[in-house]
């Protein structure tokens, strides 16, 4: 506080008081005068005695006021100076480039400081800050680790028209309520569900008298693992184990990659024909053990949607997943398909319209089990229709089949507009060959509340379709062509089957197998045999498949861009933005499978300003372990993914992705 400061202040009080009194004397000593010279006089000599006394008393007033104020200054800024190089936690002072000022003892204490740091640049203790987050006003604290102890670091910015931004750093020590909080996750509570995936399987193949040991040894296996990690372990289905641990336990099943799964396909009893998998649904970071009960079954059911053998980890909107490297295992038994057939029958039956439809850009195996579907549902007496989008380059000659053949058929495909005007309350929406809510080729059509039913073959991943009304996704079928084949082959005596139907049908099951290559087993052929006893002729399949000279020659100049990732895997790209450029870059992955050596490929292109990426594998990559890193899924050995980025970025991600893939299956990367 300055002297000039408080003498402004005393005008206005004390010595306005003053002059006020001097008048008034001053006055009355003239009116003294008038009435008598002599008493005018004394007063006049009395008035300015009094008036000079006030005026010497005031001056030491406040001269005692100011000395007090200064001294009172004088203590405080000593206060302040010894406050903050005496605080118990760490401060400094930067520039606004970031360079040290100062810093208190306690700083360089904690921060072991050895050599002075004045002038040089924050980032040398901070590394991980934006200089832009220490200039920002009320920004929110840092967190750094400085040996054992944890600090959260605050800032206070103040700024100077002479020496620019000054950045005030303090520290509070937090490592108390980090510990606490750190041991209060470590004990929250987890509840696991284990689900033997291919029980049926593994005990019809076992002698009577062998079962009960195989089975046995396989509980044992089990009750080891949860052992192993403190879990609480209780077998409350013939095939189904509830594990309750901590998420300190969980962190080390992770950390592990959670080695039952491999346990149990290499370790049981050589005497099984078939190796018993599992899959662990992990419910965790819920309120209550009910909600976490919740999470485990839901994410069990993506396990075994997305194929089994795998953990699904899930909390809230929070999905994690481990595994998943093999192919999924065929089911013997067909009763899941007989009833899904009578299911489905009860649903079409009960329904006003029913609105059949495949994914955006659609493929063969897309249309093939919508025009199955849709003979499916008519001869089940339903008012059924197929919403397609647009007609690709991919089914455009089927397209072209199906106008000429069956007219008829072709009048019952609408656009999702039209579909939208046939959409009432009692309609049912059967998605086909996709599981993703903005993949479906109508995606709209699905959020009016209606019956929707999912009949898919690709294994389960992110955006799935809420609140369907069945969900029959099986990852170990070929094709959703081959599903909707084993569907209507239950109502066999009920359905005739056109010949372009059978036909639409075959083609889907030979494009998604690559002519019964990859993901084929017996109940494929037995799909393929079915439909060539109603009619379905090779050779037409065969001209289905041709391409122009066009395409072959596009196919060609990827191939020839191609390059080695590392010896086993190729990239290429297609960098045109043309009619078709999806089903190329799927064609031409699959040409560079071919080549000796090589057990993975991808291929990037643009397809409506978008980045499109069509993953190839022999099966010794899970490229839909890979695509799903970048938004995308498919199979493990086919997969895709879209990207709203360029060309060069997306290729710099998904060489990440396969990178970090690698390391997590413990194969590093080995450039060519």
């Amino acid at each position: 506080m300055s002297k000039d400061l408080f003498r402004g202040t005393n005008r206005k009080g004390p010595w306005g008081e003053v002059l006020v009194v001097s008048a008034v004397s001053l006055l009355m000593s003239l009116g003294l005068f008038l009435w008598n010279p002599y008493a005018g006089v004394a007063g006049l000599v009395g008035t300015i005695f009094l008036s000079v006394h006030s005026y010497m008393r005031e001056r030491e007033a406040e001269g005692r006021a100011i000395a007090a104020i200064e001294t009172l200054d004088y203590h405080f800024d000593e206060l302040t100076k010894n406050a903050v190089f005496g605080m118990p936690f760490p401060m400094t002072v930067l520039d606004e480039e970031g360079n040290f000022l100062w810093y208190n003892s306690y700083f360089k204490k904690i921060f072991g400081i050895r050599d002075s740091l004045l002038g040089q640049r924050y980032d040398q203790l901070f590394a991980d800050v934006p200089i832009k987050v220490l200039k920002e006003k009320n920004a929110e604290p840092f967190r750094v680790e400085v040996g054992k102890r944890i600090y959260l670091f605050y800032n206070s910015v103040t700024t100077s028209s002479k020496e620019g931004a000054l950045i005030l750093l303090y520290g509070i020590d937090n490592s108390e309520d980090e510990e606490i909080r750190a041991h209060y996750t470590a004990e929250r509570q987890v509840l696991a569900v284990v689900f033997l995936d291919n029980y049926d399987e593994v005990r019809a193949t076992l002698p009577e008298a062998d079962r009960p040991i195989a089975f046995a040894q396989i509980d044992r296996m089990i009750s080891d693992f949860a052992s192993k990690y403190d879990a609480s372990f209780v077998k409350y289905e013939t095939d189904r184990y509830l594990m309750v641990l901590t998420q300190e336990a969980l962190e080390r099943m992770k950390k592990d990659r959670f080695p039952l799964l491999e346990e149990l396909k290499t370790e049981s009893d050589e005497v099984q024909a078939i190796r018993p998998t599992a899959s662990i649904g992990v419910g965790y970071g819920m309120a209550s053990p009910a909600e976490n009960m919740l999470e485990a079954r839901s994410a069990i059911d993506i396990a075994l949607a997305r194929g089994g053998d795998q953990v699904v980890m899930k909390s809230g909107e929070q999905l994690d997943y481990f595994g998943g490297k093999n192919q999924a295992t065929q089911r013997i038994t067909k009763v899941k398909a007989r009833v899904m057939s009578n299911t489905v029958r009860q649903f079409i039956e009960e329904s006003s319209h029913v609105l059949i439809m495949g994914h955006q850009n659609a493929d063969m195996d897309s249309l093939g089990s919508c025009l199955g579907m849709l003979i499916f549902a008519e001869q089940m007496g339903g008012d059924a229709w197929i919403v397609l989008d647009e007609v690709t380059p991919s089914i455009e000659n089927l397209y072209n089949q199906v106008k000429q053949e069956a007219p008829d058929m072709m009048k019952r495909i609408i656009s999702p507009q039209h579909a939208m005007d046939l959409r009432d309350a009692q309609a049912l929406i059967i998605v086909l060959d996709n599981h993703r809510h903005d993949a479906t080729a109508a995606p709209a059509l699905l959020d009016g509340g209606n019956r929707v039913i999912i009949i898919d073959h690709h294994r389960r991943g992110a955006g799935y379709i809420q609140g369907a009304e069945i969900s029959y996704i099986e990852p170990y079928a070929s094709s959703t062509s081959e599903m909707v084949t084993e569907l209507i082959s239950y109502q066999d005596s009920e359905i005739a089957l056109p010949k372009v139907a059978a036909e639409a049908l075959l083609a889907g099951i030979t494009v998604d197998t690559k002519n019964f290559f990859y993901q084929t087993g017996t109940r494929t052929f037995e799909a393929a045999a079915y439909l060539k006893r109603k009619g379905a002729d090779s050779i037409v399949i065969k001209e289905l498949f041709k391409d122009d000279f066009e395409l072959m020659r596009y196919r060609s100049e990827i191939l020839v861009s191609a390059k080695h990732l590392r010896p086993d895997i190729m990239i290429a790209r297609f960098p045109h933005d043309i009619e078709g450029s999806t089903l190329i870059a799927s064609q031409a992955a699959d040409d560079l499978l071919g080549i000796r050596g090589i057990k993975a490929s991808f291929v990037l292109t643009l397809a409506e300003k978008r980045v499109h990426i069509s993953a190839r594998s022999l099966g010794d990559i899970s490229v839909q372990l890979i695509m799903e890193k970048i938004g995308g899924g498919g199979h493990m050995t086919a997969a895709a993914t879209q990207m709203d980025t360029t060309l060069d970025e997306a290729q710099k991600q998904l060489e990440e992705a396969i990178e970090t893939y690698l390391k997590e299956e413990g194969n590093e990367s080995n450039p060519a």
